[in-house]
């Protein structure tokens, strides 16, 4: 008698998972309060103390008919203003501590930036 053969055919299923998306909204972080400050003839025209609790966004706008470097001491940032020019410098108030924003290189005192812990 002749043999006989079988076969025997077995299916693989694989399974992936289907690419998952995410979606992310974007948000913008206002100030609680924008600083304007004026420097006009070797005067600061402005209110000399501003107080911000930690992690507040921070925005400062200078108006100048000086051209000056910007020195935010404590944060070590620098900025340079443009004779009439009005500049707006933002960062988050990261740094508790009391610090002063000066120009250069007179060391003209703009004002004094309080950020509580």
């Amino acid at each position: 008698m002749p043999a006989t053969t079988a076969t025997t055919t077995f299916a693989t299923t694989t399974t992936v998972p289907s690419p998952t998306s995410t979606t992310t909204q974007a948000t913008t972080t206002t100030a609680e309060q924008t600083i304007d400050v004026e420097i006009r003839d070797g005067e600061v025209n402005g209110p000399d103390r501003f107080e911000y609790e930690r992690g507040e966004m921070v925005s400062i706008t200078i108006l100048s008919d000086t051209v000056y470097e910007v020195h935010i001491h404590g944060y070590e940032l620098r900025y340079y203003l443009e004779i009439g020019e009005p500049f707006t410098i933002e960062f988050t108030a990261d740094i508790p501590g009391i610090f002063e924003v000066e120009t250069h290189p007179d060391h003209l005192l703009l004002f004094v930036l309080e950020v509580g812990a």
